[in-house]
């Protein structure tokens, strides 16, 4: 749980903010002599800063996503294994444009989930970069939007709620103890249905100051075309959020 606050009088100049975030990673993984393996995950974000100009709300959400993941894997060869790996991820929380009571994303909206099938190689590199990478050959996504006046807004089609494709994924966690400490965990994912592309790279730098202070460095690029809503002010479709 981060919280920053800051104030300045009128003659001194700047303004008055409020802002906090807070962050949960919960993980439970099983383990039968290597034969299977079964990994398991929830990452939640939830970060909020006063509105200033805002006539409808006093904060705002600036971090707003639930993500959860599950993988299974029965043993191939060695750290190579067969496996299925379901992720789904939404909103917390719902988000209104400035000033107003519309609503542009909310819990459920959209709500994503990607099912694979493929095999899943337990990635151990001199003990220190450490993590799972699955390839999934065949594997299917869903959005689903339940809010049906949003729908567009997230590349369904109109009058429908959700959009299937089917197509190729690539799933990738990892941790690396970088220093005593430096600690660096990182997520990748790429989907694509030889049509619509989706690209993540999200990854958390920890750094221990001291015995009760620490700090970290988020940064998080995407690239997704499955609708013109992502395209930024040069028309493309690369998004990117950094916090420290």
């Amino acid at each position: 749980l981060n919280f920053s606050q800051n104030y300045s009088s009128d003659n001194w100049g700047g303004t008055e903010n409020y802002a906090g975030t807070s962050t949960l990673n919960l993980s439970a993984n099983f383990n039968k002599n290597g034969k299977i393996v079964w990994n398991n995950s929830l990452a939640a974000r939830l970060g909020f800063q006063n509105a200033k100009g805002d006539s409808r709300r006093a904060f705002r959400p600036t971090d707003n996503s639930l993500r959860i993941n599950t993988n299974i894997g029965y043993q191939a060869w060695k750290k190579l294994y067969y496996s299925t790996n379901v992720e789904m991820s939404t909103k917390i929380v719902p988000q209104y444009n400035s000033g107003t009571d519309v609503c542009n994303s909310d819990f459920m909206s959209p709500f994503d989930m990607n099912i694979g099938v493929g095999l899943n190689y337990q990635v151990n590199i001199m003990k220190k970069f450490t993590g799972t990478l699955t390839m999934n050959p065949i594997s299917y996504t869903m959005r689903y939007v339940e809010r049906e006046r949003l729908a567009t807004n997230f590349g369904v089609r109109p009058g429908h709620q959700s959009y299937h494709r089917w197509g190729p994924s690539v799933k990738l966690t990892a941790n690396w103890p970088i220093a005593k400490n430096i600690s660096w965990n990182t997520r990748v994912s790429w989907f694509s249905d030889l049509g619509y592309t989706s690209f993540e790279w999200e990854n958390t730098i920890s750094f221990q100051l001291s015995k009760y202070i620490n700090a970290q460095f988020y940064f998080y690029p995407r690239y997704a075309d499955n609708s013109t809503r992502n395209k930024n002010k040069n028309g493309r479709y690369f998004m990117f959020k950094e916090t420290l």
